[in-house]
């Protein structure tokens, strides 16, 4: 086995760096596959990588999952190009390669194509978790802005640290939420006080408003809401990204206000992706029903379904959205189907704080499955890299090249 594992850590080396000849992928695929049993094909795997991250430090735990769904990949388009009639047929049996796949992720792996399944909505681990320096690629940050003008820096502020606005106390729980609560009937209202909370690159956050609404902020959103809703309606504005859990209330409907558009709502689910840099504006319904409206038509959703507003301020439905897609997000992922790079950075620079240039032609590549948003930069590049694009970098100026 010694011998077998050696050979295959040279074969992964090739294969991630493309050096293999026909011959030599043919062997690795062959390898995969000799082990009659499947003990000793993790065992197999597992000590080739072993060695080959001793040997060559590059190779991370998050290339490995990578490379090894490149090889599901490959046995696919080989298939097509009907290699199978010279191959023994049990090549194909995509068992032993996802078996070799699990040893690697238990390993430790970063995993690119990820079967997690998000928490129910509304349950304590659907909270973005205050998130640490040392275990992020970019920090957590958010401010407040209140009516009066002052600044709250929200990373600094100490869990249960208050603030008064008239009649209601500000406050930061143990979870690291702002919660806006209603303290002093006699204090009197200050229907005019509009309160701003900003995520900047890199950062998450989560407000519970005065009526109970829950809202997370993705990264380099703006949220500017009341300090108490008093008139007939729950009127907050948007720009960016945020998850909305909104308090009932028949008598009083919810209104956000975003780019080019208006939702209303009277207590939901829905997500709201309307940053500046994107062209088209996506509402997500998970639950209960909203009206979305601009300047040209109206629709309402039902749960699972999802307004798109194109560039030409055009209004329609997706009936079959995946809405697990559209809150990733908020289990700290990110989640791409059939994305193009230009999409794919814009999310990149959002949070990791960096800019994205383009040089040549722009490559057309497209990218599908999840990334965690906890690896770091380098390693996010590299597996764009592994994909196929060029890049380079100079401090936070990433050029992509064709």
């Amino acid at each position: 086995m010694k011998k077998n594992s050696e050979r295959l850590s040279h074969l992964f080396q090739g294969y991630y760096e493309k050096t293999l000849s026909p011959e030599e992928t043919d062997e690795l695929f062959q390898l995969l596959n000799r082990e009659s049993d499947d003990e000793q094909l993790n065992a197999l795997i597992q000590q080739a990588w072993l060695q080959l991250r001793e040997e060559r430090p590059y190779y991370t735990t998050a290339n490995s999952d990578i490379i090894l769904n490149s090889i599901i990949e490959d046995i696919h388009h080989r298939r097509d190009d009907r290699v199978e009639e010279r191959l023994p047929a049990k090549l194909f049996t995509l068992k032993r390669v996802a078996a070799a796949a699990i040893v690697v992720l238990l390993a430790g792996a970063v995993y690119f194509i990820s079967r997690r399944t998000p928490a129910p909505a509304g349950t304590a681990s659907t909270s973005p978790a205050v998130l640490q320096n040392d275990t992020l690629s970019a920090e957590s940050k958010a401010i407040l802005r209140l009516a009066n003008g002052s600044v709250i820096v929200l990373d600094t502020l100490k869990s249960g640290a208050t603030s008064r606005q008239g009649n209601m106390q500000i406050s930061k729980a143990k979870d690291g939420q702002v919660l806006y609560k209603v303290v002093d009937s006699a204090a009197g209202f200050a229907p005019n006080a509009i309160n701003t909370i900003s995520t900047f690159n890199g950062g998450l956050y989560q407000v519970q408003l005065q009526d109970g609404t829950k809202v997370w902020l993705n990264a380099a959103s703006t949220l500017r809401f009341p300090v108490t809703f008093s008139g007939s309606a729950r009127q907050v504005e948007l720009e960016g990204e945020a998850y909305f859990e909104v308090a009932k209330n028949t008598r009083k409907p919810f209104i956000v206000l975003s780019k080019r558009q208006q939702i209303t709502v009277l207590g939901t689910h829905f997500n709201v992706m309307a940053y500046g840099d994107e062209r088209i504006l996506k509402t997500t319904l998970l639950q209960g029903s909203l009206r979305v409206s601009n300047n040209n038509a109206a629709v309402l959703l039902k749960p699972g379904e999802m307004a798109v507003l194109n560039g030409s301020e055009q209004l329609a439905v997706n009936h079959d959205a995946d809405t697990g897609e559209e809150i990733a997000w908020k289990e700290n992922l990110f989640n791409f189907r059939d994305a193009g790079i230009e999409e794919v950075m814009r999310q990149a620079a959002r949070w990791y704080n960096i800019r994205v240039h383009y040089q040549g032609k722009i490559p057309q590549n497209e990218f599908n499955g999840k990334i965690s948003r906890t690896i770091k930069l380098p390693e996010f590049l590299n597996i764009l890299r592994y994909k196929g694009i060029n890049i380079s970098v100079a401090g936070q100026d990433i050029t992509i090249s064709n």
